[in-house]
């Protein structure tokens, strides 16, 4: 599948038969280069730092300003520093990198409940994600295209038809690697 290659921007194509990923449903996924996104990598992304301030697209990565190391002084601006949003609600994050353990089709299969609709504060008829109803383990990844420190996660239940959804209980895991996950953590070593 990898041959030709059918991710864009020099972006590496990984070929997946032997993996057991539930998000993935093609037989390779494309590894895109610092500055890419998308499926096949086609999207270019422009990088923020954490006060959101714009620092480089792919045309000039080496503009970017570096993040300096942690400082015992740093605890003490962690609140400000962490506060800014990723981008989820503005669109900072494309829809391309959000993806989705599956999908609810409602109203006769014309209402598309997809992963790119889990943004903050969205109105209309169809306004959030939602899983499938067969979707015994449903599960939203977001990807941040690079190592980042997130300090919470804010979330917002649906409206559908005058009625409220929401979760009750969900967790947290991470991944350097698309391929391994891990769960955050609690204070007794347990699930979070």
């Amino acid at each position: 599948p990898c041959s030709p290659n059918p991710c864009y921007n020099d972006a590496k194509c990984l070929v997946t038969l032997d993996t057991q990923r539930g998000d993935i449903f093609t037989e390779y996924i494309c590894q895109c280069p610092v500055g890419y996104s998308g499926i096949h990598c086609e999207t270019e992304t422009n990088y923020y730092n954490l006060d959101g301030e714009y620092m480089f697209t792919t045309a000039v990565p080496n503009t970017a300003v570096p993040t300096p190391a942690p400082t015992p002084d740093l605890s003490n601006n962690l609140a400000s520093r962490c506060s800014t949003q990723l981008g989820m609600e503005g669109g900072a994050i494309a829809d391309s990198q959000i993806s989705a353990s599956s999908v609810y089709m409602g109203f006769m299969g014309l209402q598309r409940w997809g992963p790119e609709l889990a943004r903050l504060y969205r109105t209309g008829i169809v306004n959030a994600w939602t899983a499938s109803n067969y979707d015994s383990k449903p599960w939203i990844q977001v990807n941040l295209l690079r190592k980042m420190r997130v300090s919470g996660v804010m979330t917002q239940g649906a409206s559908r038809a005058g009625r409220a959804e929401y979760l009750k209980t969900f967790k947290v895991a991470y991944s350097l690697d698309g391929r391994k996950f891990e769960f955050i953590q609690d204070e007794s070593g347990g699930d979070k």
